[in-house]
This record gives C-alpha cells, sequence and structure tokens, in this order.
C-alpha cells in the first residue's frame, strides 16, 4: 500500500513539472509587440505594448537618432513612441504584408513610451538603442490630432509580421478597429417615432383591456 502511494506521488510530481516545463517553454515562444489603432472622438489614437525578440533578426545598425512617431500605411510603416529623434536599433529578417491602406506618411501630434516600430518598405524594425530582446518595452501611446482613418489612409484589419522560429518564434501585430458606426439624424429620428408609437399602441391596448 505504501509503496502504491509513493508510487503515486511520484508521478504525480513529474507530471506537474511537466506542466511547468511546458507552460515555460509556451511563455517565452509568446513574446509579440502589438499596436492598436483606434479612432476616439476626433483623433486617431495608437497604443503599443509588449516586447520583441531578436535572436533570430539580423542586426543592421545601431545609434541611429533618427527614430520618431509616424504612420505610413502604403510603405507598410508604423513606429509608436516618442515624436522627436530617438537614438535606435534597427534589425532585419521578418516577412509580412507590405502595406495597411493607401495613406502616406502622416507623424504623430503627441507620443510617449519606447519607441518601437515597423517599416515593411525597407524591411525594418526600430527598437530603443541598446534593446535587450525578450525585455517588456514601455507602454507607448501616440496621438494623430484631428485625423480620421480615412484622413490617414489606414484600412482596418489585423496585420501581421513574423519571424523565427521554436522558442524565438515572435510577431509585431497592428490592430486597426474598424470606426463604430454613429446613426445619422435621420435615422435617429426615425428610431424615435417608432418607439413613440409603440408607446402609443401599449397604452392605447392597456386602456381597451
Amino acid at each position: 500500500m505504501l509503496c502504491r502511494r509513493i508510487g503515486s506521488g511520484i508521478a504525480f510530481g513529474l507530471s506537474a513539472l511537466a506542466v511547468l516545463v511546458v507552460g515555460a517553454a509556451d511563455n517565452t515562444a509568446q513574446a509579440e509587440y502589438t499596436v492598436t489603432l483606434s479612432e476616439v472622438g476626433s483623433n486617431v489614437v495608437a497604443n503599443g505594448s509588449g516586447s520583441l525578440d531578436l535572436a533570430d533578426l539580423v542586426r543592421n545598425s545601431s545609434g541611429l537618432e533618427m527614430g520618431s512617431a509616424i504612420i505610413g500605411p502604403s510603405s507598410g510603416t508604423i513606429v509608436t513612441g516618442p515624436v522627436s529623434a530617438t537614438v535606435e536599433d534597427i534589425y532585419e529578417g521578418y516577412v509580412g504584408p507590405a502595406a495597411f491602406g493607401s495613406g502616406n506618411f502622416t507623424p504623430a501630434s503627441t507620443g510617449s513610451g519606447d519607441l518601437a516600430g515597423i517599416d515593411a518598405l525597407v524591411g525594418y524594425i526600430y527598437v530603443p538603442n541598446g534593446y535587450v530582446s525578450g525585455t517588456v518595452l514601455s507602454a507607448a501611446t501616440d496621438t494623430w490630432a484631428n485625423k480620421t482613418f480615412a484622413d490617414l489612409g489606414v484600412t482596418p484589419g489585423t496585420y501581421t509580421w513574423t519571424w523565427g522560429s521554436g522558442v524565438d518564434a515572435d510577431s509585431f501585430v497592428l490592430n486597426i478597429e474598424a470606426p463604430v458606426a454613429v446613426p445619422e439624424p435621420a435615422s435617429l429620428s426615425i428610431l424615435g417615432f417608432a418607439l413613440l408609437s409603440l408607446v402609443a399602441l401599449r397604452h392605447r391596448h392597456r386602456k381597451v383591456v
């Protein structure tokens, strides 16, 4: 009986260890940087967060002072972070869409957080100078004031650039949220009239009963 209990305990311990190892491997392979682009009031806002595994990318150059938050849909370019020139490192070696709309380059009006971006026109990924692969980047928020998706020429959808394999597989994901349709005044008037009619009919039905 004692041997059975010991055997069961060992089996349970091995199973738990296997779960932990698999979980750790999954977490390692799930690194990605995600940018969500949405219309907020009269502005377009980008929120970027995550990390980037650079192990399977090739360093192009480092220590360049040129990066700043910008969007260029026709060139497949989206860079989040500061709006002023920032010292950055450049990597290459990914695959993905060449564009996410027809618009030209438009700098962000305001921006904050760590610089991170992708430029499909030249095949570059931008990260802060000295960035350590896999480190979580400071969340970035950028605003294009008094702009709409139509102004910037972006097409709603999800665009993904990928690279690497195994535990070093990674991606840069751009989610462009479809704008929420706002009913036109005429539609609102028709809806209001319909609701009033329903209320009147219900009130009349109660009187009859």
